[in-house]
C-alpha cells in the first residue's frame, strides 16, 4: 500500500500540470496545424541534385513533432482523466484536503485544512491520511 501512496502523492502533485500542459499541447497542434494549411510551408519548389527541398524538410518537421504531440496528447490525456475520475469518487472533504496537500499545495496547507475542516492538527493529519487512502483505493483499487 505504501508504494501506491507514493505514486498516488506523484500523481495528484502532477495533476494540475498535467491540465496545463494538456491545453499547450493542444495549442502547439493548433499552431502546427496553421502552420502546414497556412501556406507558410510551400511545396512549389523542385528538389534540388535529387534532395528534398528545405521546405520539405520543414513540412516532413512538422509532421513528425504533430504525431509526437499526437502522442504525448493522448497519453497525458488518459492520465488526466484516470486521475479525475479517481477524484470524481471521493467526498467533497476528500477532495478538499487532497487539494490543499497535494494538488495545489502551498506553504501552511495543513492550517488551511485545519481551518477549511474546522479540526486540530492531529485530525488535519488523520484526514489527509484517509483522503489519501480513499484516492489509492479510487484510483489502483488496493
Amino acid at each position: 500500500m505504501e508504494i501506491w501512496k507514493t505514486i498516488a502523492i506523484n500523481d495528484l502533485k502532477r495533476f494540475g500540470v498535467l491540465e496545463s500542459s494538456l491545453t499547450s499541447i493542444n495549442e502547439r497542434i493548433e499552431a502546427l496545424n496553421s502552420k502546414m494549411e497556412g501556406g507558410s510551408l510551400s511545396v512549389n519548389k523542385l528538389p534540388v541534385q535529387g534532395g528534398g527541398t528545405s521546405q520539405e524538410d520543414k513540412w516532413n518537421d512538422c509532421i513528425t513533432l504533430k504525431g509526437n504531440l499526437l502522442r504525448q496528447k493522448k497519453s497525458k490525456q488518459l492520465e488526466y482523466n484516470a486521475i479525475k475520475r479517481a477524484l470524481a469518487c471521493l467526498t467533497d472533504d476528500e477532495r478538499k484536503v487532497l487539494n490543499y496537500a497535494y494538488i495545489n499545495r502551498s506553504q501552511g496547507h495543513m492550517e488551511r485544512i485545519m481551518r477549511a475542516m474546522c479540526v486540530e492538527k492531529t485530525r488535519a493529519y488523520e484526514l489527509k491520511d484517509e483522503a489519501l487512502s480513499s484516492f489509492v483505493m479510487a484510483m489502483y483499487g488496493e
